[in-house]
């Protein structure tokens, strides 16, 4: 059985709330992949066309990894002979890029992943990787398009390597959208997409 018992302080309570919307931000992410062909030095990869994320990080990883081998990890990203990454967006390069390895040094992708995350010289951030630790283990690309202002385009990744892949590659990238539960006066949830900096 249901029993509905009136309220006094409960009308108050949902009549009040009914004079304010609600919302409520977060970040709406999913990994995606594009397979790269072997015996080819040079690739370009469509990421996004339209609205942008956010931001994106990408990385590299061979297909192996998912053969079910449990030495090898789906977590390991590395350069594979990288020479260069642009990032364009309608065919314009962002700032700083594109993003060469300098004599077999990558101090360059090293220090976007310290800017781009906000741990360049900041003395509070919570920790950073080694320079070492993200050569061998964590080699990857952090993008933030609000920090240009984009908002929507045809975003374009474009890669470099030193020579021809001698197997195939993918390129694993994560979109990160900001998103927020609406609530109206009635209670009613939509789902809207930030699109511009809160900064």
């Amino acid at each position: 059985s249901v029993y509905f018992v009136e309220s006094t302080a409960a009308d108050s309570f949902y009549s009040k709330a009914r004079l304010y919307d609600i919302s409520v931000p977060f970040y709406d992410y999913n990994i995606r992949r594009e397979l790269l062909i072997d015996h080819v030095a040079e690739h370009r990869v469509k990421l996004f066309e339209g609205p942008l994320p956010h931001s994106v990080v990408i990385g590299l990883i061979s297909p192996d990894v998912f053969d079910g081998d449990f030495q090898k990890s789906t977590f390991k990203f590395t350069g594979h002979g990288i020479k260069s990454m642009d990032i364009q967006v309608d065919n314009q390069s962002l700032p700083s890029y594109p993003m060469s390895m300098k004599n077999a040094s990558g101090i360059d992708f090293f220090l976007n992943y310290l800017k781009v995350t906000n741990r360049y010289e900041n003395v509070f951030s919570s920790g950073a990787l080694s320079y070492s630790n993200f050569m061998k283990y964590n080699f990857l690309l952090f993008v933030n398009f609000r920090d240009e202002k984009l908002t929507s385009g045809q975003a374009v990744l474009k890669l470099n390597f030193t020579e021809e892949l001698p197997s195939k590659l993918y390129v694993v990238y994560m979109p990160i959208f900001e998103r927020q539960i609406m609530y109206d006066s009635f209670f009613n949830a939509t789902v809207d997409t930030i699109t511009e900096s809160t900064a």
